[in-house]
């Protein structure tokens, strides 16, 4: 969005077994973390880094929270 510069937004969402979210693969889900709402700029041109929880069939309600909010953000222009 602007003057002929680039605007994206880059969302990473992760399934994940059971069996690999609690101990195998913790240091993706704390990288996921670590990289939200990260900025990117180069002149004109902008991407901003969004993430999701992994999302787990037995326990999905935290991401579809924050499913939903990152879709509500995106649609009523918050991010952008």
């Amino acid at each position: 969005k602007g003057e002929s510069g680039f605007f994206g937004i880059e969302c990473f969402i992760e399934a994940k077994g059971e069996h690999l979210a609690v101990g195998v693969d913790k240091w993706k889900e704390d990288f996921l973390k670590e990289i939200k709402g990260k900025k990117i700029e180069n002149g004109k041109n902008k991407l901003e880094i969004q993430s999701l929880p992994f999302f787990l069939r037995i326990n999905d309600e935290n991401f579809r929270v924050a499913f939903e909010d990152f879709c509500n953000q995106n649609i009523n222009g918050a991010l952008f």
